[in-house]
């Protein structure tokens, strides 16, 4: 069951990185539409249904705010309590988004521990945990911040280059609290999805490589553990995906539709549930036998 736990903390990181994708998809569109746009997930591990997620994204003008919800599933949801919720909200300015605040909440065996970072400008990021830590020894020089990003917020460029049918190619800095990696995208061309029981999704997407590279913080190199952040060598592939993005509505913004990653018990595999989008977008060119919540 921990092995599972381990699986599920790492895709609830892949889908943090998702949801920056759905939130830059999504401001292709902010001027046209502000209704939210939600994607449901379900997380797959071992071939079981270990995970389900929910990511909303609510875009205006001027602001924007994403939510990250998931819960444990199937067999681990009746042995182990788990649950996670992430959240950013900034300002859009000039086609960026520049995160205000961002927290963090996960609940094992009844206890919470919270992040909540606090973004005031000029790479200054007010970091606040609850229960309190003493990580004094892991802290990220305040150097590495400038242009830094929470994992709920950013990536427009790249995003942007694959809506406008260009290639996934770009490197992000992120803090997330504990720690500073670089997400390095590297495009991987055209694959033609096969429809699936487990998927709402089937045809041409573009398959971006994500791979997390470590910078400065909590890492570990103890060759007893395997967790996601141990900085060992052979490590290094736990942290890359494969992400698959598309558009699976016409008019709707380009999000992640599938995606696969490792973990200490192997693949895992998170396919796109349904996409629940603005009526003005379902109404116009939606497939044959979808509704506002797209599961067709």
């Amino acid at each position: 069951m921990f092995r599972f736990l381990g699986a599920v903390r790492a895709a609830a990181l892949v889908l943090c990185s998702a949801g920056v994708l759905l939130a830059s998809g999504a401001l292709q569109r902010a001027d046209a539409d502000s209704s939210p746009i939600a994607v449901d997930y379900d997380v797959f591990a071992g071939g079981m249904h270990v995970l389900t997620s929910v990511l909303e994204i609510n875009l205006e003008d001027r602001s924007y705010n994403a939510r990250l919800g998931a819960e444990l599933a199937g067999m681990p949801g009746w042995f182990a309590d788990w649950a996670a919720e992430v959240q950013s909200d900034g300002a859009i300015q000039r086609g960026e988004l520049n995160p205000a605040q961002y927290s963090a909440e996960r609940v094992r065996r009844g206890e919470s521990q919270k992040t909540v970072l606090d973004f005031a400008g000029e790479g200054e990021v007010g970091v606040t945990f609850v229960p309190e830590r003493n990580d004094s020894d892991d802290l990220v020089p305040a150097e590495l911040l400038a242009e830094s990003l929470d994992p709920l917020s950013g990536l427009i460029s790249m995003i942007n280059t694959v809506t406008d049918g260009g290639e996934c190619a770009a490197t992000i800095p992120v803090f997330d609290g504990r720690r500073r990696y670089d997400v390095v995208f590297t495009d991987r061309g055209l694959d033609e999805l096969r429809p699936s029981s487990k998927s709402s999704f089937a045809g041409v997407a573009r398959r971006c490589r994500m791979q997390l590279e470590l910078v400065a913080g909590a890492f570990k190199d103890d060759d007893d553990d395997d967790s996601f952040w141990n900085s060992r060598p052979e490590n290094r592939r736990r942290r890359q995906l494969d992400i698959w993005l598309a558009r699976p509505i016409a008019d709707g913004p380009i999000i992640p539709v599938r995606m696969i990653g490792r973990s200490s018990i192997g693949a895992f595999i998170i396919h796109m549930r349904n996409v629940q989008v603005p009526v003005s977008i379902a109404d116009t060119e939606t497939p044959e036998g979808c509704t506002v919540v797209v599961e067709c």
